[in-house]
C-alpha cells in the first residue's frame, strides 16, 4: 500500500517556523493521539548480526561479538549488482541485504554471496538498507521508501515529500527514522514511522528559541527508547516522538551522525571531535583537530568500543584520512593514524580491531588498543559505501558493484615432504641421488633441507641433492620442507650402506662392454679368489689375454706355459739362424 495519509498536515508543518515553546512544536507535529505506551526500549539484536547502518540505531559501529579479523585475510566471496553500491547493507540471519545504484534491492547468501532475491524500485537505491521486525527497508533516489518481507515482496511504500532518500534508515522495534534530501534550496525532512508505515513523527525545518531556523544535518539520526537524537545546524537536537515535542536543542555541534552510548553522544563536526550529553545536549569534552585535518563527510560516524572511540576524518584537499583513538571519557587522544588517501565510509570494530575502507578501495585495520596496522587488503575498486562487521566477516560494497566478503583466510595445510633415494642400498664412498620432487604444498613450497648424520643441521638444500657415505650401516635421513607461509614438515627414511666388496679383473667388462664367462679351470667354487693382475701384467708380452695365435685363444693362459712355449720358440729360432748359415757356406 502506499501511505499518503495526514498529507496536509504534513505541509502544514513543512512550511511554518514553530515557536520557542515545545509545546507549539507538539501542536503542529503528528502523533500518535491515542493515551501514551510505555516507552520503547531498544533490544540489543543478535549478536551475529548487522541490522543496519553501523549496526543499531544507537550508531555505536561495533560488534563485540564477532571473531577479529587477523591476518591473513581474504575475499571469501563478491556478490554481483550491476550498479555502484553506496548504501550500507545489513546482515540478519542467513542473509545480506544491499541496495544499488542499479535500482535494485538484492538479498545475499551469506555463506556463499549467491543472489536469493531481487526487488526493483523506482530509482537508484542508495538509502542504507535496514531490517526490523522481520521487515528490510530501503530507500531510493526518487524519494521513495519501501517495506519488504525477508522473502522479497513488497509490503507496503511511503512517498517521502522529499526529493531522495539517501542517508542511512534506522529502525527500532517500534521506530523506523530517517532523513531526506531535499531538492535545490529545500532542506531535509526528519520521519518516523511505524513498522505499518504510519507517520508517527514528521517535521522539516523549524525555529528552536531565538534562532529563525533550523535544518537538519543530512545523516543519520540515533534512537534511544522514545528519543531520536539529531544534529541540526545549531547543533544538537532531542526530539520525544511520542509526545511531538524537542526535549532539548542548541546542544553539541555535530555534522555527523551521532553514535550514542552511555548517556552520550559522540560525533564530529568540521575541526572536531565531541561527546555531548544526552540529559541537555551540553558538551562534555572537544578534541580539535588541526586545520590542515579538516573533518570532511558530514555522514560518516564515530566508532565506539568501550572506553574508545575510533574516528575517520579526511584533510581540506580531501586527500588523506587522518584516524583518531579518543577517550571515550576525556576525550585524550590515545592513537592516531594517517592513510595516503581520503575515506568516504564511517569506522567500524569488533573487540579488537576497527576497520578503515579508503576511497581508493584498500581497508585498513587497526589494533584499537596500540593503533598497529594489523593489515591491509586492496580490493582494487572504490568504496563509496558503509561498511558490517558480523560473525568474522567484514562486507564492503564497491563502487564496481560487487559486495565484497572478507574472511579469516583458511588456516594453510603444511606441506608434504617425500623422496626417493637412487640406490636403494648403496656401498661406502658411492655416489647416491637423493630426489624430493615428489614432495607438494597447496601453494608453492620455498625451502628443502637435509640432514644425513642425524645432527638436526642441514647438510644439503635443494630439490635434488648427492652425497656420499663414508662408512657402512644403516643412516636416518631426514627431509624438512618449507612452504611460502614458513609451514614446515619433515619425513625420515632410513639407507642401509654396506660395504665395497672387490671384484677380480676377470669380472671386469670387455672394450665391447660384454663380461666373459667365467673359466671353469679357475672359476670354481672351491677356487681360491686371486688377486687382481696389474695393469703392467695384463699389458706383457706374455700376458694371458695375448694367445699365442690370436687374442684370447687361451694357449698361453698361466706363466709356466708361457714361458716354455717362450723357450721352446727361442730355440727354435737359434736353430734356423744356424741353419742358414751352415746353408750359405
Amino acid at each position: 500500500m502506499n501511505v499518503t495519509d495526514a498529507t496536509t498536515r504534513r505541509r502544514l508543518l513543512y512550511g511554518l517556523g514553530i515557536g520557542a515553546s515545545g509545546a507549539a512544536l507538539s501542536s503542529l507535529s503528528i502523533g500518535r493521539a491515542s493515551s501514551r505506551q510505555a516507552p520503547a526500549r531498544q533490544v540489543d539484536s543478535d549478536a551475529s548480526d548487522w541490522h543496519e547502518f553501523q549496526r543499531t540505531t544507537a550508531n555505536t559501529g561495533v560488534a563485540t561479538a564477532s571473531t577479529p579479523l587477523q591476518s591473513p585475510v581474504e575475499t571469501k566471496w563478491r556478490a554481483s549488482t550491476l550498479g555502484a553500491i553506496a548504501s550500507a547493507p545489513a546482515v540478519v540471519g542467513d542473509s545480506v541485504y544491499l541496495g544499488s545504484e542499479d535500482g535494485k534491492v538484492y538479498s545475499v547468501d551469506r555463506e556463499d554471496g549467491s543472489i536469493q532475491w531481487e526487488f526493483e524500485a523506482e530509482g537508484g537505491v542508495r538509502a542504507g538498507i535496514a531490517v526490523r521486525q522481520g521487515q528490510v527497508y530501503a530507500g531510493d533516489n526518487t524519494g521513495q521508501l519501501y517495506a519488504l518481507s525477508t522473502d522479497g515482496a513488497e509490503l507496503w511504500s511511503y512517498a517521502s515529500p522529499d526529493a531522495a532518500l539517501y542517508h542511512p534508515i534506522t529502525a527500532t522495534n517500534d521506530y523506523i527514522a530517517f532523513l531526506g534530501t531535499g531538492g535545490a534550496g529545500d532542506f531535509p525532512h526528519l520521519h518516523v514511522l511505524n513498522h505499518d508505515g504510519e507517520e508517527v513523527y514528521i517535521a522539516g525545518p523549524f525555529g528552536v528559541a531565538d534562532r529563525d531556523v533550523t535544518a537538519f544535518q543530512p545523516v543519520s539520526p540515533a534512537i534511544g527508547g522514545d528519543t531520536v537524537y539529531v544534529p541540526a545546524s545549531d547543533g544538537l537536537i532531542a526530539i520525544d516522538v511520542q509526545e511531538a515535542e524537542v526535549v532539548w536543542s542548541e546542544g553539541a555541534y555535530l555534522t555527523s551522525s551521532p553514535a550514542l552510548s552511555e548517556r552520550s553522544l559522540i560525533g564530529s563536526s568540521f575541526g572536531g571531535i565531541s561527546s555531548a550529553s544526552t540529559s541537555d545536549g551540553s558538551t562534555s569534552w572537544s578534541y580539535g583537530i588541526s586545520d590542515d585535518e579538516v573533518y570532511f563527510n558530514e555522514s560518516m560516524s564515530s566508532a565506539v568500543i568501550g572506553r574508545t572511540v575510533v574516528t575517520a576524518a579526511s584533510d581540506r584537499d580531501n586527500e588523506v584520512t587522518y584516524v583518531y583513538a579518543n577517550d571515550f571519557v576525556d576525550g585524550d587522544l590515545n592513537w592516531k593514524a594517517r592513510i595516503s588517501a581520503n575515506t568516504n565510509a564511517s569506522v567500524v570494530a569488533d573487540e579488537t580491531y576497527a576497520y578503515v575502507a579508503d576511497l581508493s578501495g584498500t581497508v585498513h585495520a587497526y589494533n584499537i588498543d596500540t593503533g598497529a596496522e594489523a593489515w591491509t587488503l586492496d580490493l582494487e575498486t572504490n568504496v563509496w559505501g558503509e561498511l558490517a562487521v558480523a560473525d568474522g566477516v567484514l562486507y564492503v560494497p564497491g563502487a564496481d558493484g560487487y559486495l565484497y566478503s572478507i574472511h579469516n583466510a583458511p588456516p594453510n595445510e603444511p606441506p608434504t615432504p617425500a623422496f626417493k633415494v637412487s640406490p636403494a642400498s648403496p656401498v661406502v664412498g658411492q655416489t647416491v641421488e637423493f630426489d624430493a620432487t615428489a614432495s607438494s604444498d597447496d601453494e608453492e613450497i620455498s625451502r628443502f633441507e637435509w640432514d644425513f648424520d642425524g645432527n638436526g643441521v642441514a647438510d644439503a638444500t635443494g630439490p635434488t641433492v648427492q652425497h656420499e657415505f663414508e662408512s657402512a650401516g644403516e643412516f636416518e635421513v631426514m627431509l624438512s620442507v618449507t612452504n611460502t607461509d614458513s609451514s614446515t614438515q619433515s619425513v625420515t627414511k632410513s639407507v642401509t650402506v654396506q660395504k665395497a666388496t672387490p671384484t677380480s679383473s676377470r669380472d671386469t667388462p670387455t672394450e665391447t662392454g660384454s663380461e666373459r664367462p667365467p673359466d671353469s679351470a679357475t672359476d670354481t667354487s672351491s677356487a681360491t679368489t686371486q688377486p687382481p693382475e696389474s695393469s703392467a701384467q695384463s699389458q706383457s708380452l706374455f700376458g694371458a689375454e695375448r694367445g699365442l695365435f690370436f687374442q684370447g685363444d687361451g694357449l698361453l693362459e698361466g706363466p709356466i706355459s708361457a714361458w716354455v712355449l717362450s723357450a721352446v720358440g727361442f730355440i727354435v729360432s737359434i736353430v734356423g739362424v744356424a741353419y742358414t748359415v751352415l746353408k750359405d757356406n
